[in-house]
């Protein structure tokens, strides 16, 4: 009877050990939001942001876009806008147009992405941003969560804690019997 009477202690001391650490998240909620925002700074390079989004080929990912649109422009709003110098303005000077403003782009967008970028870093707080979301989060969600996660290895820490009380029980039962 020890043995199983210690399996069952070790399976329900597990279970309260595991319903105290779940109930930790709640009620520490602002703090570990706070951690993790800090973490998330840690975590987060603006430098590296600056280098991806600045980067030329990332112009020639957007160049079918903008030639679209400078050719829209040259070829509808103009004329629209200034129609005597839509009259004047021939196919060749349209491609030619295109051309130039295509090539002062690509010469000038590494600079404005960085200073985007830059005015990003100023703007933004993701220490703040992630603190603010996991506050958000209701109690009943971080339970779900964790327990969606978590709930399998729960169950494999319960059964170890049970096959550990059970060895703890016959190593008593083993004392017992040779203190007799």
């Amino acid at each position: 009877m020890i043995p199983i009477i210690s399996a069952i202690g070790g399976w329900l001391f597990q279970g309260l050990v595991v319903s105290r650490f779940l109930g930790y998240f709640p009620n520490r909620k602002l703090f570990i939001a706070e951690t993790l925002g800090e973490a998330a700074t840690g975590f987060i390079s603006f430098d590296e942001i600056e280098k991806k989004i600045s980067h030329p080929d990332n112009f020639k990912k957007i160049l079918p876009y903008v030639e679209e649109h400078l050719e829209h422009f040259l070829r509808v709003k103009l004329k629209e806008t200034m129609p005597m110098i839509g009259m004047l303005v021939g196919e060749r000077t349209i491609n030619q147009l295109k051309q130039v403003f295509i090539d002062e782009l690509e010469a000038i967008f590494p600079h404005i992405m960085l200073q985007y970028a830059g005015s990003l870093k100023e703007e933004l707080n993701i220490k703040e941003i992630v603190k603010q979301k996991i506050n958000n989060i209701s109690t009943e969600n971080i339970k779900s969560l964790v327990y969606q996660y978590i709930d399998p290895e729960i169950r494999k820490l319960k059964i170890y804690a049970a096959i550990f009380g059970f060895i703890i029980g016959i190593l008593q039962l083993g004392i017992i019997y040779l203190t007799l």
